[in-house]
């Protein structure tokens, strides 16, 4: 397994998380961390997590493994400027691109999405309010152009265009959640979908009610449903029988590997599940499906 991928998956399991889960603190000052969520890769060595109790964006070192504050004076609102001053509300993913060094965070309670120039000194919020209500997760294309927001409690997916700086409804009907594949706005139905990751043309989605993984065919605007489905489990096998239970995160293990996997936190089963694409198959790389992972808040 792609060994930086590893430390992300293993830091939603660990320690820091399960003090999160209670509402404890872990760690002293800028060290510490409440409630981490939204957690990418960054650099060769380092994470990216959005401290969402702590209302700023993080990083780890991995090599040196140090812990800093990348944006967010710790107070709540909705401040530009020098990221160390910039403010947030209950930040809840954040995003990199490697082609731009554009980092986008998902701004869950002020309804936005901001991001952090590439010489990581200013903060700008690039669109606030409708369509975007409750952003939980990101995914940026290949050449940093196409942002995707996943947006929980309006059951859609959105697409902010970087060039003209325009915001469609690309996947689900506001206000309306259900379970159905199709056309993606006229068919398609998400219910509160939490987490994305882009391979290629294909947005993998996060259906966390649905207890689903779903695909957006970017080129065509179809929804199909990978696996899963509306019924609570937990098994792993073939994607055609294969039980999923709230999932919520989603990421590509390494992106570059001939046959991608997916990985997700299973979370009412407390698991992080790998989706082989070759194989279409599930296994499971944590957890036993008895408890809930620590340290994720519902979109709620």
């Amino acid at each position: 397994m792609h060994k930086t991928l590893l430390h992300v998956l293993l830091l939603q399991a660990i320690s820091c998380l399960l003090a999160a889960a209670e509402e404890k603190v872990c760690g002293v000052g800028e060290q510490s961390i409440w409630q981490p969520l939204g957690i990418t890769l960054y650099g060769r060595d380092s994470l990216l997590f959005a401290d969402s109790r702590h209302q700023s964006i993080k990083v780890i070192n991995l090599t040196s493994s140090t812990l800093d504050v990348h944006a967010g004076s710790g107070l709540k609102g909705v401040q530009d400027g020098p990221s160390k001053f910039a403010s947030f509300s209950m930040p809840y993913s954040v995003a990199w691109n490697p082609a731009t060094n554009l980092v986008v965070v998902a701004d869950y309670g002020n309804a936005c999405i901001r991001y952090i120039t590439p010489d990581d000194k200013y903060t700008v919020t690039m669109w606030c309010g409708w369509p975007i209500t409750s952003p939980t997760d990101l995914a940026i294309s290949a050449d940093g152009q196409d942002i995707y927001i996943a947006d929980a409690m309006s059951h859609t997916i959105l697409l902010f265009t970087r060039g003209d700086g325009f915001i469609t409804n690309v996947a689900g009907k506001a206000g309306f959640p259900g379970f159905a594949d199709g056309d993606s706005t006229s068919d398609a139905r998400f219910h509160q979908p939490l987490g994305l990751a882009l391979l290629q043309h294909k947005l993998y989605i996060a259906d966390w009610r649905n207890n689903a993984i779903r695909i957006l065919h970017t080129l065509d605007r179809v929804v199909t449903t990978l696996l899963g489905g509306k019924i609570k489990g937990f098994s792993d096998g073939l994607f055609a029988s294969a039980l999923i239970s709230g999932p919520k995160m989603i990421r590509v293990v390494d992106p570059s590997a001939a046959s991608p996997t997916l990985a997700i936190s299973d979370s009412d089963n407390g698991a992080i599940r790998l989706l082989d694409l070759s194989t279409s198959a599930t296994s499971t790389l944590l957890g036993d499906g008895t408890r809930a992972i620590a340290g994720q808040h519902n979109a709620e």
